[in-house]
Parts: structure tokens; C-alpha cells; sequence
């Protein structure tokens, strides 16, 4: 058996090899899913390896408890969707699938618990995440921009090919540049002044203008009108709610109104997206009661069979009404994750992967029950960190500030958005609500 020195030279190395896994977080969704996923794997086994049980030992709390009956859900409603495709057709090849994605998604569970026990055991390496944070989003946006410049990034990846006038640097033909740096690009800006003492202000203000402005054009760059709109969001969200900030207000406003227009008048793709946008938010919102949220009539039905564009001005639109449609079919339970699109062409012809938007996917995939559930847990978290911190002044550590805001864009409702469940997504999605849950715990 090992004496206690060389047990803790191992548990000692163990927890640096960590802190290099945390570090590797952002940088992990530069090199895909493979290695979001190992990367993931790698943390639980480490942490469980050294810590063993006392990981499930940390004292839960309500959000912490809506989250296992989230997960819960998701499994029962696998199961009994699995039992019902199997019943009705024992051949069909794929009538494991819901069941086995519904399994697999309990990694983000684990993944959830054991980043509550790393933060609540001050053995999350915050300073080390806000570096690679800071280095990795530097490096997509001088990338992103060198792009622009050359039409080839500096890893000697061509301009994207599925749209040449978007941009997406180190990923390649996946246009998800802009939502990577409204994320990490975010938590950029908090690097200097929580883990450095600068007593200088004209530093602070200097590092503060040369990131807002690199971030800022490489995301209008990329073509990803929403990341742009919520990274907007969140920093006048900040200047406003916090009273360290409000001095920077009214120059940043000025520097994005600039840097907008002088890349919207220049550039026409640009101009083209951002118009684009705003008519697709109009017709989005024309849509969404007199449509979307009601059922169609015998009249209106045999009309939208013959013509659906009559109906559905856009693709969002379609792709909301289409996971609007999707629940109507299992309206408590949902049909299970990953069965959107096997319903989906129940009701529609035409169908995406997932409905862009987080609200209408949950309610589609695990039902009104889930979405239930889910509101709850960001009720609560919002409650315990944004009302008792501005509302009721309680004081908090002010590492939680970055992740307050970003869970702030991540819950936004009307967004346009990836699929909930799909890896990047619910990886960053668990990994930010367990930090802010774990920090709101702790003493100022």
C-alpha cells in the first residue's frame, strides 16, 4: 500500500492534470466535438478517481434537485417512447436510438455535479480558464479577421464554402465563430481585472478598448447576427448593472455604434445579413401568434398543404412552427431526445435536425413537463444570483458576475439557437449553470 506522502504527490498531479482539463475547455470547442466529449470523460474519471465519493457529498439545493428530476424525465420519456416504436415496429433499425441518446445525456449530469464539487471545494482553477479563455478568443479573432483580409486564415483554412460571404476561421465550414466568441470572448474582458492588481486605469481602459473592438468587428465579420446581438446585450447589461462598469457606457457605445456603422455602409454582405436579420425578426414576430401558436383550421389546412409559403414567410419561422407541431404530438412527456426530426416529418415535409430555439425543442423532446422543470431551474438560479445581487445587494464573489451574464444570454427566449442537447451546446449550457449555482453558494 503507498505511504500518505506518495498518496498525495499522485492526488497532487491529479489535480493539476484538472486544472490543464479546465484550462483545455474553451480551447476544445476550436478542435470539435471528439474532444469536447473527451475532454468531458477526462474530468468526470479524474475527479472521481481522486475524490471518490465525497463528489456526492456536497449539499444539494433545489435548482441542484430540479436538475435530477430534468434528467430523470429525459430517461423515463426515452424509455417510454423506445417501448412504443419498438411495439409498433419491431424491425425498425433505429428504435434503440432515443433510448441509447437518452443514457448517453446523463453525462452532463455527472459532468454538472462534479464542477459543483470542484467550485464548492476551491479546486476549480478559475484563473488558468479565464487565460485560455482569453488566449483562445484573441486567437479566433485575430484569425477571423486575417480571414477577411486574405480569404485564408492563418492555419490555412479557405473562406468558408457554404456561404463565402460568412467567416468562420478555425472552424472551418462550421459558422459558429460568432457564437464562440459571444461566449469566451465574454468571459475575455474579466481577465485582467479580477486576477491582476493594475493600479493603472489607462491600462484597464486600453486592454478594455483593444478587446471590445477586436471581438466586436470579428463577430459582425462572421455573419452570426444573433451572437452579435446577445454579446451587445450582455456587456450594456453589465455597464448598466454594474456600477464599476458605467464609466466605460458611454465610450464602448459610441466604439460599437461606430465600428456597426462603418462595417454596415463598407461591407455589403454585412449590410445584406443585418437587414436581412431585422425583416426575419419582423416576420417572426408577425407570425408567431397569428400562426405558430394556434391550430389551423380544416380551411386553413387543406390551403397550407397546397401552399405552405402562404403560412411560413421564412425558414425560422417553419422550423418553430415545426417543433410547435412536434409537441403537439406528445404534449406531456415529449417523444424523447433526438426524436425531433423522426416526428417532425409527421407533421411537415420538410424538416431541419431541431427547431433553433431551446424552448421549443425541450418542449418537443421531453415535453411540457420538461419545459416545466427547465423554467423552474432558471427561474431559481436568475433569483439567486440577478435579484438577490441587484435587487437585494447581497454580495456575492465577483467571479460570478461573467457567468451571471452569460447564463443571463444563454436562457435568452427569443433567440435563434443551436440544438439544446447536441454536445458544444450542452456542454457549455451545464458548465455555466453549474459554476454560477456553485459560486452563488459562496460567501463574499
Amino acid at each position: 500500500m503507498p505511504s500518505k506522502s506518495v498518496q498525495n504527490i499522485n492526488n497532487f498531479s491529479y489535480v493539476n492534470f484538472i486544472h490543464f482539463l479546465i484550462a483545455v475547455f474553451p480551447i476544445s470547442f476550436i478542435a470539435g466535438n471528439l474532444i469536447i466529449n473527451l475532454n468531458i470523460i477526462l474530468i468526470i474519471i479524474f475527479t472521481l478517481v481522486i475524490f471518490k465519493n465525497k463528489v456526492f457529498l456536497i449539499k444539494y439545493n433545489i435548482v441542484d434537485k430540479f436538475i435530477f428530476f430534468a434528467f430523470g424525465l429525459s430517461v423515463f420519456s426515452g424509455v417510454i417512447n423506445t417501448a412504443e416504436i419498438y411495439l409498433a415496429d419491431k424491425d425498425y433499425v433505429q428504435n434503440f436510438n432515443i433510448l441509447i441518446k437518452s443514457f448517453l445525456y446523463l453525462r452532463y449530469l455527472l459532468f454538472y455535479l462534479i464542477l459543483r464539487f470542484l467550485v464548492e471545494a476551491n479546486i476549480f482553477n478559475f484563473k488558468i480558464f479565464f487565460i485560455s479563455s482569453f488566449a483562445c478568443s484573441l486567437f479566433v479573432s485575430i484569425d477571423l479577421i486575417y480571414q477577411f483580409i486574405f480569404g485564408i486564415d492563418i492555419l490555412g483554412l479557405k473562406q468558408n464554402t457554404i456561404d463565402v460571404n460568412k467567416f468562420s476561421g478555425p472552424f472551418g465550414d462550421e459558422l459558429i465563430a460568432g457564437s464562440y466568441l459571444q461566449k469566451f470572448g465574454f468571459l475575455s474582458f474579466f481577465f485582467i481585472p479580477l486576477f491582476f492588481k493594475v493600479n493603472s486605469k489607462k491600462i484597464i481602459y486600453s486592454y478594455l478598448v483593444f478587446l471590445f473592438l477586436i471581438i466586436l468587428f470579428s463577430l459582425i465579420i462572421t455573419g452570426n447576427r444573433m451572437p452579435f446581438v446577445l454579446f451587445v446585450f450582455i456587456m450594456f447589461s453589465l455597464f448598466i448593472f454594474e456600477k464599476k462598469t458605467r464609466k466605460y457606457f458611454i465610450s464602448l457605445s459610441l466604439i460599437t455604434t461606430l465600428v456597426f456603422l462603418l462595417t454596415y455602409k463598407y461591407n455589403i454582405a454585412t449590410k445584406n445579413y443585418f437587414n436581412h436579420f431585422f425583416k426575419t425578426s419582423i416576420e417572426i414576430k408577425d407570425s408567431t401568434m397569428n400562426f405558430i401558436f394556434r391550430d389551423l383550421s380544416s380551411a386553413e389546412l387543406k390551403i397550407f398543404k397546397k401552399d405552405p409559403q402562404l403560412f411560413i414567410p421564412n425558414t425560422y419561422v417553419k422550423e418553430l412552427y415545426s417543433g410547435v407541431a412536434t409537441w403537439r404530438q406528445n404534449k406531456i412527456i415529449g417523444g424523447g431526445i433526438d426524436s425531433f426530426y423522426a416526428n417532425c416529418i409527421k407533421s411537415l415535409n420538410d424538416c431541419a435536425s431541431h427547431p433553433h430555439n431551446y424552448y421549443i425543442e425541450i418542449l418537443s423532446e421531453i415535453g411540457g413537463v420538461g419545459l416545466l422543470i427547465f423554467l423552474l431551474i432558471f427561474g431559481k438560479v436568475f433569483f439567486d444570483t440577478f435579484y438577490l445581487k441587484y435587487l437585494k445587494k447581497v454580495k456575492f464573489d465577483n467571479l460570478i458576475i461573467p457567468f451571471m451574464f452569460l447564463f443571463l444570454a444563454e436562457i435568452f427566449p427569443i433567440k435563434t439557437s443551436g440544438s439544446f442537447f447536441t454536445t458544444s451546446n450542452a456542454s457549455f449550457i451545464f458548465f455555466i449553470l453549474a459554476i454560477t449555482v456553485a459560486l452563488s453558494r459562496r460567501p463574499n
